[in-house]
């Protein structure tokens, strides 16, 4: 039997702390049982401090901070607040019973980003989806035979878009491959719908969407292999990419996300604008028929408007 990966089981935000007590203690060059010593706790204890997988509580962090001659008031406060943030429950963790944990964690960056950028290829994101959309996916999906789950699904998906409510919500630029306007998810009414959705979404949304034309290979050069998330969160946190799989989340920290961030801008600027983009889902959605997407013909794309604009 293979080996469970325990890290999937610990907070991403545990796993960063733990990270950097670990090259402090690197940097101090002091071993397991030099710490162990000092805070009268075996060595056993203190690798779980550096995983994650115990928390370390503030008066041993202060602790750890003194001995590893941590004197900057501002890493000091970060490295608290952090510790502080992960003893912190939010509405999302009580849904751990029915996801793994690197779900849970893609809620709270969404709830803690200042800004999101999405690239879909495959599906319209889950904080745009209208809850026609939503039902349809999951009692057509891998659970369908779970209702249970599947209403806790479409709850959650639901509270997940109340993150738009918030005084200062996170910005939101999604770039949505062409072919995705196209996916018959649902009765003609929940395409058009989802569409429409798209088309006027609210002003305090802080969305702005823009289409990648079908005819356009811009990832290919880019070196995008698939879909991919990338959150900017304030600090102490790193900026993080997120990629999609069929076993979770996978998480990228920077600076190593910062190729993904890369990767975003080149093909940003190859997509419709704002306007145009809009103006293409308009027409899909004034085009759909009951047996197709235009005219009776299934898949076939939409015209594109007369005015596809670029962004510089």
């Amino acid at each position: 039997m293979a080996k469970r990966d325990k890290t999937k089981d610990i907070p991403l935000r545990a796993q960063w702390l733990g990270a950097a007590l670990y090259e402090l203690r690197d940097t101090a060059c002091l071993t397991l049982s030099d710490v162990s010593d000092y805070l009268g706790k075996n060595a056993g204890t203190i690798s779980r401090f550096e995983s994650g997988e115990y928390p370390i509580q503030s008066p041993d962090l202060l602790k750890l901070l003194d001995l590893y001659r941590v004197t900057d008031r501002k890493q000091r406060g970060n490295l608290l607040h952090h510790c502080e943030e992960i003893g912190v429950r939010g509405w999302w963790d009580g849904y751990a019973t029915y996801y793994d944990r690197t779900f849970i964690d893609l809620v709270w960056l969404e709830q803690r980003a200042e800004a999101i950028r999405q690239f879909s290829l495959l599906n319209i994101p889950g904080l745009l989806q209208t809850r026609g959309h939503m039902e349809t996916l999951f009692r057509n999906g891998p659970h369908r035979d779970d209702e249970e789950l599947n209403q806790r699904a479409i709850e959650l998906r639901t509270s997940r878009q109340l993150v738009f409510e918030k005084p200062n919500p996170p910005r939101l630029d999604v770039i949505l491959h062409e072919s995705v306007l196209h996916h018959r998810v649902g009765s003609t009414d929940i395409v058009r719908e989802q569409l429409n959705h798209l088309a006027d979404l609210p002003p305090h949304f802080r969305v702005r969407l823009r289409v990648l034309p079908l005819a356009d290979w811009e990832p290919s050069k880019a070196g995008a292999v698939g879909p991919f998330s990338f959150f900017e969160l304030v600090a102490p946190y790193p900026d993080v990419a997120q990629v999609e799989t069929l076993s979770g989340n996978l998480y990228v920290e920077s600076p190593e996300s910062e190729k993904f961030d890369a990767v975003y801008d080149q093909i940003w600027r190859v997509c419709l604008d704002e306007a145009a983009s809009r103006d293409l889902i308009r027409e899909t959605a004034e085009g759909l028929t009951d047996d197709g997407d235009r005219s009776g013909h299934p898949g076939k794309p939409a015209r594109r408007p007369a005015v596809a604009k670029k962004h510089a």
